[in-house]
Parts: structure tokens; sequence; C-alpha cells
């Protein structure tokens, strides 16, 4: 044996640990595609799967894999692989009752044995043997082998374990010794089972999900950033309501929104079907955002000599608008320094100009304050510097603008707004 082989050798002996495998099976899965064809076959399954797989979670087991109609899961102890085989006859005997056209039964086998385990799988002849005890099992049984029943000790009653058969398996030349488990006749044990969530329960596409609800948070922001709060601001009749200038309080709003969300989705009661079509709005959202803010960015340096309408102003602002760009910029009664603080304007407040003035040091600029008393202030453009101290410009002159190329962008945003929206799809468990 060579030095490599050694080495590899003893790292899979390292490897080796006490494990409880669990294997299910659908009982007549084949006759059921084959009688109601693919796509009720993979809703039949998508259905088994989404109830099941929460139950091997709850019972702080690991899903190993899916084997076409069957489930491979392991469990560090015993008593969380039977409980989980229980629970999972339960939850499925609880959908049948509630659903008649639900007529999903299982065989479950379990055993416990030293394995091989790795990362994302388990192997070695203790998986073999639970299968092949699963294979032994009929219609809505749970078969738990002898070596699994002595670690539960004299706890059997417990789970239900109350006679004992022999059969030999496949490839095999020694009886298996296997434990009936009586389930039906055990205390519920799904309570700890998370019901299903508003997320789809696939991996995938939570990621997705997850990508598109930043995605479209993005799109609104950008919207929002650079046209509504300019174009809301314009209206003197909203001029008091801060909430459309200040950057801050949206991105605020949208992570509370973010939280909402989260939470409905990790505490929402168990529904017949999720959201789909805020999933397909949120995807409209991000697909509007990739094609509308590109489009806008290259049309702005276009070679637009040829086609003057290209550029031609489809809105201007009513009035002229000014912007902070800095935080904390004093909004005073008069163009002095020295009168009185009558607000304190932050960085991205959006206010309506009426007039500049200029004294020795400074150039003011009179806007509206909305609704408050007084309704107007004077807000100093630039700071001039002092020693040690640059110049600070707090506020711009806007003039806010909407051209044609715009207009063309948010058309091709639209157009991936409806691909988003009709191209979303469901993926099954």
């Amino acid at each position: 044996m060579s030095r490599n082989t050694l080495q590899i050798s003893r790292a899979i002996e390292k490897s080796k640990s006490n494990v409880t495998i669990l294997f299910t099976d659908i009982v007549n899965s084949t006759q059921f595609w084959d009688k109601y064809g693919d796509t009720a076959g993979r809703l039949m399954l998508d259905r088994h799967n989404t109830l099941l797989f929460p139950v091997v979670k709850a019972f702080r087991g690991t899903l190993i894999k899916t084997i076409g109609d069957s489930i491979m899961a392991s469990f560090k102890y015993p008593e969380d692989g039977v409980n989980a085989a229980i629970a999972m006859q339960q939850q499925l005997r609880a959908a049948r009752r509630e659903k008649k056209d639900f007529n999903v039964h299982i065989r479950i086998g379990v055993h416990t044995g030293k394995a091989l385990v790795e990362a994302n799988d388990v192997f070695g002849d203790t998986v073999n043997v639970a299968a092949r005890v699963e294979s032994a099992a009929g219609t809505d049984e749970i078969l738990v082998s002898q070596d699994t029943a002595l670690r539960l000790k004299r706890r059997k009653s417990e789970f239900g374990l109350h006679s004992r058969r022999h059969f030999v398996p496949k490839g095999k030349r020694k009886k298996q010794i296997v434990w009936e488990c009586s389930w039906q006749s055990l205390e519920n044990r799904t309570g700890v089972v998370r019901p299903p969530r508003l997320i789809p329960p696939n991996r995938r596409q939570r990621v997705e999900l997850a990508v598109y609800l930043l995605g479209a948070m993005l799109s609104i922001y950008f919207i929002y950033d650079q046209y509504i709060r300019y174009l809301v601001r314009d209206m003197e009749s909203l001029a008091a309501y801060r909430f459309f200038s200040h950057t801050g309080i949206a991105i605020g709003a949208m992570i509370g929104l973010t939280l909402l969300l989260s939470a409905a989705f990790r505490f929402g009661k168990k529904i017949a079907r999720p959201p789909v079509l805020l999933f397909r709005l949120l995807k409209g959202g991000t697909f509007f955002g990739l094609l509308f803010f590109p489009a806008v960015f290259l049309f702005q340096f276009l070679d637009l000599a040829q086609n003057p309408w290209w550029n031609e102003p489809l809105h201007r602002a009513q009035h002229q608008l000014v912007e902070i760009v800095s935080d904390n910029a004093s909004v005073h009664q008069k163009p002095s320094r020295n009168s009185r603080v009558l607000d304190e304007a932050q960085k991205n407040d959006v206010f309506i100009l009426k007039r500049t003035a200029k004294t020795k040091n400074y150039r003011w600029h009179l806007v509206t304050l909305g609704d408050r008393h007084p309704t107007r202030g004077f807000i100093a453009e630039q700071l001039p510097p002092k020693v040690g101290v640059p110049a600070l410009i707090q506020a711009e002159r806007v003039a806010f603008t909407i051209r044609y190329y715009h207009l063309y962008a948010f058309v091709l945003g639209l157009l991936g707004w409806f691909f988003g929206v009709f191209t979303f799809r469901l993926k099954p468990l």
C-alpha cells in the first residue's frame, strides 16, 4: 500500500462515527405517475417534500439526498431518527385528512451504526442496511432495526416498538431483526415541526427571491432619488412633508419594509399558497432597474447631434430648486449668520428657491419651508474657509428636467418589468 493510499485510508477511518440513517419511500408512486402524468406526479412529490423536509430539520437531522421519491436523512441520536419517522407518518396522516385528494402513503426504515460521515453525504454498510430495512416495511409502516432499538434501551414503549420480526436483507446472509413501530397510537410528535412558510422552501429560489427583493428595492430607491423627490418637492402643496426630500428616511423606510417582510416570512401562519404575485412584482422591479438605469447612463453619452429631439426636455420643474449637499445646514430667519436659526436642513433635503441674496461673505438662498412658521428661511450656499478648515458647500441650485431619452429608457425598463412579471415560476421542492 502506497503512502498516499495509507494516508487516505486513515482519513477515511477518522470520518467514521455512529449515525442513525432514515429512509422513506412513497408507496405505489410509479403507478401514480403512470396514471396521472408527469405534472401531477411532480406536484405530488413537491407536496410530499414540503411536508417532510421540515420534519427532518425539526428533529435535528440532516437531509442527505432525495432519490426519486425517497428521502435519505441522518441523525446524530437514534431517538431523533425514530421521532422523525413517527412525525413523518403523523404529518402525512394529517395532510390526508385535511385534503381528500392527497393520498400519499410512505414506508420508513431506520437503522443505526458506524458510517463514513462527510460534508454532504454518508457512506458505508449502515446506509445499505437502512435502505434494506425500509424496503421490508409495508404501507404506512415504520421498521426500526435491532441496532437502533438496542440504543433506545428500555424506552421501546415510548417509541411504540411492540413486536419483532426477521428478514434477510438483499445481498446479506444473516437475518436482520427489526421492530415494528405502532406510531398510530403515540402522542402527536408534529408540534415542533414548523408549518410551510410564505417563502418557497426551494433553497435556490430563496436566494433568487432575495436577489429580486434587493434589486426591486434598489430600483425604487434610485427612481425616488433621481426623480420622485424633485417632482414632489416641486409641488408647493407637498413642500411641508420632509419625507419626500430626505433620502435617509426613505432608506430607513425600505429597511423597515425588509424587516417587516422578513418577519412575515418567518412567523407567518400556514397558508395554502405563497404570495406569487409579490414575487412576480419583485422580479419585475429587478428587471426594470437592469434595463432602465444602464439605458439612462448610455443615452446621456450618445452622440445626439443628428437627433436633437433626443435631448429635448419632456418636463421642466415649475420652480428652481435648492438641494442640501452637506449635513446640518442651518436655516436662518434673515440672510445673516447672527440671525435666529429656524431649522436644520439635512443632506439631500430639497426646497423651492424663491430668490437669492448676497452679503459680504455669503450667497443666501431664500427657500420655502412649507406650512411651518415662519414659512421661509435663508440657507447659506457656502461657508467660507477658516484656518485649517476648507470651504464647505452647503447647498446647490437644481434645474430639474426630464428629457425624452429618460422616457425611452423608461419604456425599456417597462418592457423589462413585464418580462420579469410574466417569466417568474414557482419552483417545486
